[in-house]
């Protein structure tokens, strides 16, 4: 995240300039997950992320119900 904020660099195309302090990309991973897991089997949402599909896969730590 803190890439995107600066106006150099290799994502200086992709800069954002109202990031909050501190931003981080600690919800991106478990909203894609289940953005994915809520629209393909989970085998295939599993395969896209690019996790393992076993019982105790981050994948499913990431995955919310909701």
């Amino acid at each position: 995240m803190k890439a995107l904020k600066s106006s150099t660099g290799n994502y200086a195309k992709f800069l954002v300039k109202d990031l909050p302090e501190g931003a981080s990309a600690g919800g991106i991973r478990p909203g894609a997950i289940n953005m994915l897991a809520s629209r393909m089997p989970t085998e295939l949402a599993c395969c896209t992320t690019g996790h393992e599909l076993a019982s105790m896969s981050a994948f499913f730590n990431y995955l919310d119900c909701s």
